[in-house]
């Protein structure tokens, strides 16, 4: 008992470790599966990230290619338009100093109005910062709880892993099929041989048997007519007859004919055929025949179920395979990347137009102390005329100068208008 005892305790033993080897075994495939897909997810974001980098390599050098180019433009700009304001400073002779005083004291009326309302821009801006940060917040939110509901990234990938599996026992069914059609083929062919070899042997022994009976039968009447024609001669003639038949009997007793030996042949044959077929009799052939005709039939039937099963597996196939390629696709394409790509983009849009919002606070500020500095200008011209020429009428070329001076001034804000309106699409389009 004992000794029973320790056998089943050892075959429980081995059954608990085949178990055991089976899941092991079943865990390195899983695990060297998972190994190649991060293998490949790797790759594909390498070389993801190089592309990434030759792209962003190749926007640095065209964004300094165009950064060079306009600080060219801008200080050919700006040396053109101090050249022509240096050359337009004789133009404040025609003006008095009041005149010059209130169209400069307008203009920078006119520039504290346009910075009010860039300020006011810059408000609207950071109002519209906000909203967009609050909206960002409540996508990521719901995005999170969305991810919460659905299957996670790792299960998908088990998914995808499951139906490659199952891909793989598929294509095994197939070949499996594909084996047995050609098997069948050549089974068919088979029956096909025999078919004819068996039916045309037992024809032409049919024939043969036939063709000899006919003979016999012939050579059977002949003796008789042979006979009835010396009975009709003679007695005599018939008694040695008689006897010739005797001895002629005798001799065919003890010598067979040619006859009898092809019928022995013939027996001979159609034994053999029958030892090649296994059958003792004729109805035993057909027996055999309409049983290979039913085997037939079975084998057409198998091969039919085949085939459908074969369309079946190939659908099943196509349909997992469009599976994994949605499947690919989602993990590809998640919204919350493409929510934070796209809130980057307007952080950095609204980084740039801040930038050249300080921008344009500096040029105003630039353009508030040259109005300080023609306002002092002015004062010394309008001195300097007045000790020179106490006896002309220096209101006219006073005002002149002045107004010169103005609209030199308005033709250097109109350019720089136009400069920041034709470098803000420019910037949008990077």
């Amino acid at each position: 008992m004992e000794d029973v005892e320790t056998d089943d305790d050892v075959e429980e033993k081995l059954f608990d470790l085949q178990n055991n080897i089976q899941h092991i075994e079943r865990k390195m495939r899983i695990t060297e599966s998972e190994k190649k897909a991060d293998t490949e997810e790797s790759n594909s974001k390498i070389k993801k990230n190089e592309l990434e980098i030759k792209r962003l390599r190749m926007e640095i050098k065209e964004l300094q290619v165009r950064i060079e180019r306009y600080q060219k433009t801008d200080e050919n700009i700006v040396t053109k338009e101090f050249q022509k304001h240096c050359r337009e400073l004789g133009n404040f002779k025609g003006k008095s100093a009041k005149e010059a005083v209130q169209m400069l004291e307008a203009e920078a009326l006119d520039l504290q109005r346009k910075s009010k309302s860039l300020n006011h821009e810059m408000d609207l801006k950071n109002r519209a910062l906000q909203y967009n940060e609050e909206q960002y917040k409540d996508m990521i939110s719901n995005c999170e709880a969305d991810f919460e509901n659905e299957p996670t990234e790792y299960h998908s990938i088990q998914y995808t892993r499951e139906l490659e599996n199952e891909c793989q026992k598929i294509n095994k069914y197939i070949t499996e099929c594909e084996i047995a059609g050609t098997v069948f083929k050549q089974m068919k062919e088979q029956l096909e041989e025999n078919r004819l070899s068996y039916v045309n042997l037992l024809l032409s022994a049919q024939k043969e048997y036939e063709r000899q009976e006919e003979n016999k039968e012939k050579e059977i009447s002949d003796e008789k007519r042979d006979i009835g024609a010396l009975e009709e001669n003679g007695l005599n003639e018939s008694k040695k007859l008689v006897r010739f038949s005797e001895k002629t009997d005798e001799n065919h007793e003890n010598r067979p004919s040619e006859q009898e030996t092809e019928l022995v042949k013939m027996k001979e044959i159609l034994e053999r055929i029958k030892d090649t077929v296994e059958v003792s009799d004729i109805q035993d052939i057909e027996n055999n025949f309409l049983a290979q005709k039913a085997t037939e039939e079975k084998l057409v039937e198998l091969k039919k179920m085949f085939s459908k099963t074969l369309y079946d597996l190939k659908t099943e196939k196509k349909q997992l395979d469009s599976r994994m390629e949605l499947l690919r696709g989602a993990n590809a394409g998640c919204p919350k990347r493409e929510l934070e790509d796209e809130l980057r983009l307007a952080k950095s849009r609204l980084e740039e137009q801040e930038k050249r919002i300080t921008n344009a606070k500096m040029e105003l500020d630039k353009i508030v102390k040259l109005l300080s500095n023609t306002d002092e200008l002015t004062q010394k011209l309008g001195q300097a005329i007045r000790k020179k020429l106490p006896d002309l009428k220096g209101d006219v070329s006073y005002n002149q100068a002045v107004m010169g001076v103005s609209a030199s001034l308005e033709e250097i804000l109109a350019k720089l208008e136009n400069f920041a309106c034709h470098e803000v699409p420019e910037t949008r389009k990077k």
